[in-house]
């Protein structure tokens, strides 16, 4: 269970809180039957109570959150099965696998009913009638891969073919809707090693859709470690395709969202090109890479007029582009201490200007020290988010949301080879933020635990 975090809102409502609670239950399992076939399986039930503020897009609290009775639930149930075949001393390899997810969504909220100007909302204005909506949803899937090894000392290839079906429903409890769609996927991948040195990937992939147009994606990879100087360039290029989802397309939220049901997939393609470099016989790595992409037909949110900005999806019909550049290092200085570290500068930009939500520099930091190489493990985290822009929903005009930093302590214990508690302190600082804007962040938060993990042989 959880208190929550304080709504930013105004007035009275300055200092809502509104909690939740999380039931979990997760099983897995499996073992070899011989020295060629392995089977495994998992069983995860999610229950999930969540209180939440309304949000007014109009007057007298444009764009400001209020506290009244809105509610939700989400159920979920997820069963997967697999089976692995070795053969050939390990050289093939083939993995069938079959998983079902079962979601039942549903939520009660305000519709907006504010319109008188210069007014704070009173607990009677707030006894407003709340609407219900919600989903049921489920995905049936189907895997198969099989890899085989082939070539000697020098050269060493690795082919893999795949298949994938994937069924997936949606039906809305409050309407006659009910929406069902299926996709097949076959592919092919390879990867090439060659004198350890030069490294090559590949792979192609055909979805079959029955409720978008087919589509054909592909990647290829390559990367050559250079002898006797620790240097290694590496470059990559690749398109994608994404789906929909169901929500996007048919969901409903009464005064606030309808979906949009002619949406089409988004499209991507990009490359990246980078060197990294080994330093100090291994002791230190540095890595930079410059990336592209391009995606078109972006799914947005439009937004209707006044009184209640209904909502809902749209693809855009121009291209929006993201670049930039990242550098990354690790250094381990003695066996029991490891450092990581990131930096991302990004320039995503659309027609309307710069995305929202994308801040141009982000940059974390990792560390951790294993106590005299014994069984207790010590964590720091740090992470920086910079300035970014947001949509106001009082004005709708994009605005700015200030850098934060957030700090993060953690500690482990082995106690058996299967069993470790740990603990974890979240925004150490307690630092005050947003990352969208009227919504509060997470404040400082402790976490205690217990991990079980399966005896390895």
């Amino acid at each position: 269970t959880a208190q929550g975090v304080p709504a930013v809102g105004v007035g009275g409502q300055a200092d809502d809180k509104e909690g939740n609670e999380v039931q979990t239950l997760y099983v897995r399992g499996g073992g070899a039957l011989n020295e060629a076939f392995r089977v495994d399986g998992i069983m995860r039930y999610l229950k999930k109570d969540t209180d939440f503020d309304g949000q007014a897009y109009n007057d007298p609290i444009p764009g400001k959150t209020y506290d009244d009775a809105s509610s939700g639930t989400h159920n979920q149930l997820l069963m997967g099965a697999s089976a692995t075949l070795n053969l050939l001393d390990d050289t093939w390899i083939t993995k069938a696998s079959v998983s079902y997810l079962d979601e039942e969504r549903r939520s009660k909220t305000t519709s907006f009913p504010f319109y008188l100007p210069g007014q704070i909302p009173s607990a009677a204005s707030l006894a407003v009638p709340l609407s219900s909506s919600g989903a049921d949803a489920s995905r049936t899937k189907f895997t198969l891969e099989s890899t085989y090894q082939f070539g000697g000392p020098g050269f060493v290839s690795y082919i893999t073919g795949f298949a994938e079906n994937k069924k997936e429903t949606y039906e809305n409890p409050f309407n006659t809707r009910h929406e069902s769609r299926e996709l097949t996927g076959i592919g092919a991948q390879y990867r090439g090693e060659i004198v350890e040195q030069l490294y090559v990937f590949a792979t192609l992939r055909h979805d079959d859709n029955d409720a978008f147009d087919d589509a054909d994606t592909y990647s290829v990879a390559a990367s050559w470690v250079i002898p006797g100087i620790g240097t290694r360039p590496h470059a990559s290029y690749g398109t994608g395709v994404t789906n929909p989802t169901f929500f996007e397309q048919y969901g409903f939220t009464p005064g606030s969202y309808v979906g949009n049901p002619n949406l089409v997939p988004e499209e991507s393609k990009g490359w990246d090109v980078g060197i990294e470099q080994t330093l100090f016989d291994g002791v230190a790595l540095i890595d930079v890479t410059y990336f592209k992409a391009d995606l078109e037909n972006e799914i947005y949110t439009a937004f209707g007029p006044a009184p209640t900005y209904l909502s809902t999806p749209a693809n855009r019909t121009t291209k929006s582009d993201r670049k930039g550049w990242e550098a990354s290092f690790a250094i381990n200085p003695i066996a029991d201490i490891g450092i990581t570290g990131s930096y991302t500068r990004l320039d995503a930009t659309e027609p309307a200007g710069i995305e929202i939500r994308r801040p141009k520099n982000q940059a974390a930091l990792d560390a951790s020290w294993r106590i005299g190489g014994g069984p207790v493990q010590l964590n720091l985290g740090v992470t920086h988010n910079g300035k970014m822009l947001d949509t106001d929903f009082g004005t709708f005009m994009r605005t700015g949301v200030d850098a934060y930093t957030l700090v993060r302590f953690g500690a482990s214990w082995q106690v058996t080879d299967t069993v470790e508690l740990y603990g974890r302190v979240e925004n150490a600082t307690d630092e005050d933020y947003q990352e969208v804007i009227g919504f509060r962040g997470a404040p400082q938060a402790a976490y205690i635990g217990i991990r079980f993990r399966e005896e390895t042989k």
